[in-house]
């Protein structure tokens, strides 16, 4: 292959994952401002980046935003190179499945998270995927709903939100009682919770 296909390929790339960032971060804001009642606005830091797609979503948004990975920071073991209540928001999208133990992390947003700011993330839910969650080599810990709520607690967050991940969707599906056992397509779930 070419370099200049290569290129064309890795922007191909980009912008896919551009697109596909924005429903996050437009789903995000929407639950934020409307189900949590906070502006979504001020510093956030994106955990787990990768091609800080989300990061430029978040800048172009009017949120001042930065990202960290693996190569950067040992999530397991490392502090974050933030000062103490710097950020508004942190989000983690698809990391803490991955962590074998996930602790540092969580104390670690304690502590760059502003009294009040919000912890955003994803994770599969083991109740829809505990047929494939191992498929993918890298996960490590499966959470579910009660059992992610719990971690929340136990590091001095208040969930304020915990549903099934679904992008874009109206207000309604939230609000639906039996949901976890509704057939909606997808098998993560969102957990925003708020530090106490």
């Amino acid at each position: 292959m070419t370099t200049k296909y290569i290129k064309m390929l890795s922007q191909h790339d980009f912008e896919y994952s551009y697109y596909l960032q924005t429903r996050l971060f437009k789903t995000y804001k929407k639950i934020v401002e409307d189900i949590i009642n906070q502006k979504f606005e001020g510093k956030l830091l994106d955990i787990g980046c990768g091609d800080n797609a989300f990061v430029k979503v978040c800048n172009d948004n009017k949120l001042e935003a930065v990202g960290i990975d693996y190569d950067q920071v040992n999530l397991e073991e490392d502090n974050f190179p933030f000062q103490n209540r710097f950020f508004n928001f942190v989000t983690a999208n698809a990391v803490i499945e991955h962590l074998f133990k996930p602790h540092k992390m969580l104390e670690e947003v304690g502590r760059v998270l502003k009294v009040g700011g919000l912890f955003l993330l994803t994770t599969p839910n083991w109740n829809r995927c505990y047929k494939n969650f191992y498929r993918d080599p890298l996960h490590v810990h499966p959470y579910n709903p009660e059992s992610i709520s719990i971690l929340m607690k136990m590091f001095g967050f208040k969930t304020m939100f915990l549903e099934p991940k679904l992008i874009l969707r109206s207000n309604f599906w939230w609000k639906i009682p039996f949901k976890w056992h509704l057939p909606l397509g997808t098998k993560s779930m969102f957990c925003i919770a708020k530090k106490l």
